[in-house]
């Protein structure tokens, strides 16, 4: 669609533009909108790869009718292609932050060896739970990156259980670098200020957590989904997955439950909505324990215990 004057630039009649301005990062994306206000566009600027419109009636124009889980596979790809870049954004931050601190020599008692910052301990610590915990989430993301591979060299649409890992992939592997890099920055002094040390590129992650899919919403949406799969269960499947089920099973049939008993009192759609924006630590407690079963089924059971101590 042609919305300025060839010749002199201005927008046409009708056409507004507005740019987002300047970001305090990813400045090279430029997010901005276009406005149509009473402007005509001509027939032949549909987007009619799958369909078009011809005798004023809907045509479909390939043999196979377009659905939303092929539009969806490069939002698949992003996803994940996002995820897998976080982790490693808190990989690399977390191996040069650790080289200086390495390095850095403390004050010590007068007698004392002076330690080095990565031996304080609770620092230590940090740098202990800041490397496995990304370890893990990269092997994961690995995994499901081997799933997504075949499911696009045979043109396949992929299944609602490998689109639900790679919205797991999309939300431990972006949040859990924001979560433990907030606690790194805390303790490496004037250090976190300085231009090379990287921590001054932390908000990329926050623009991570609502690209391809809002981090909050993919949890909602993991949530609501694992709640209507418990309703259509029967006390029979609910059952074995308390007994027989895995450890992570367990824990999210466990939240079900609580959650169930919390909505129990809706009278009306009007009500249950109110009751699951007031439950919605349980909401969110739900969400990371289907995360918690999707790498336990990907990777051990002992991977998800490293990222979910208390699940």
């Amino acid at each position: 669609v042609e919305i300025r004057n060839p010749e002199t630039g201005e927008l046409h009649a009708g056409v507004s533009v507005e740019d987002m301005g300047v970001k305090t990062t990813a400045n090279d994306l430029d997010n901005a909108r276009i406005n149509f206000d009473n402007f005509s566009v001509g027939r032949e600027a549909l987007l009619r790869r799958f369909a078009d419109v011809q005798d004023d009636k809907y045509v479909q124009t390939t043999k196979d009718r377009m659905r939303i889980e092929i539009l969806g596979q490069r939002l698949l790809t992003g996803r994940l292609a996002i995820a897998q870049a976080s982790c490693n954004f808190g990989k690399a931050l977390f191996t040069q932050t650790k080289a200086y601190a390495d390095n850095k020599v403390c004050w010590a008692p007068k007698g004392q060896a002076p330690p080095k910052l990565s031996e304080v301990p609770h620092i230590a610590a940090i740098f202990r739970e800041g490397e496995e915990k990304l370890d893990t989430l990269s092997r994961y993301a690995a995994a499901v990156e081997t799933r997504l591979c075949e499911v696009l060299r045979t043109r396949a649409i992929p299944d609602l259980d490998l689109v639900e890992a790679i919205a797991v992939a999309k939300i431990q592997c972006v949040q859990t670098p924001i979560t433990l890099l907030n606690k790194l920055v805390r303790e490496v002094g004037s250090y976190a200020l300085s231009y090379d040390s990287g921590f001054g590129n932390i908000q990329w992650l926050l623009m991570c957590q609502f690209a391809e899919g809002d981090t909050r919403i993919l949890m909602q949406k993991l949530a609501r989904d694992s709640m209507k799969a418990y309703q259509k269960s029967s006390w029979t499947d609910a059952g074995k997955d308390i007994v027989f089920g895995t450890s992570a099973e367990q824990q999210e049939m466990k939240v079900r439950f609580q959650l169930s008993r919390a909505l129990s009192a809706a009278a009306t759609p009007q009500d249950a909505g109110r009751l699951w924006n007031e439950n919605y630590e349980l909401v969110y407690e739900l969400a990371n324990a289907v995360c918690a079963r999707h790498i336990s089924k990907a990777i051990g059971d002992e991977s998800r215990q490293v990222l979910f101590a208390k699940l």
